[in-house]
């Protein structure tokens, strides 16, 4: 998704975009973040593989688990993010008594 904002010429980081006032302020940075996630679950996955082959053949890997180490704190604060963004988000049926019902 990351990319398709780029193509279509929308930057995520843009300040505009991230103001409390802009309405696209939310799902374009949620999607942003939520391919970043993605994005770095595979090099953590990646990375771990490296990890158990280097210790498979006896090569010492701190130096690559405190790598690993950094890049799983990073991808707690973009889940902690995502979610903060997610509550901020008006629901299916913000504002509807009983869920929607009209009587």
């Amino acid at each position: 998704m990351m990319y398709v904002l780029r193509i279509r010429g929308v930057d995520p980081t843009d300040p505009e975009l991230c103001s409390s006032r802009s309405p696209l302020r939310a799902p374009i940075r949620l999607d942003f973040i939520r391919a970043d996630i993605e994005h770095r679950r595979r090099q953590v996955q990646r990375l771990r593989g490296e990890i158990r082959q280097l210790r498979h053949s006896g090569i010492f890997s701190a130096s690559a688990e405190a790598l690993l180490e950094q890049m799983l704190d990073k991808l707690d604060q973009l889940c902690a993010e995502r979610d903060r963004l997610k509550k901020e988000q008006p629901g299916h049926n913000k504002g509807k008594a009983l869920g929607g019902r009209q009587w």
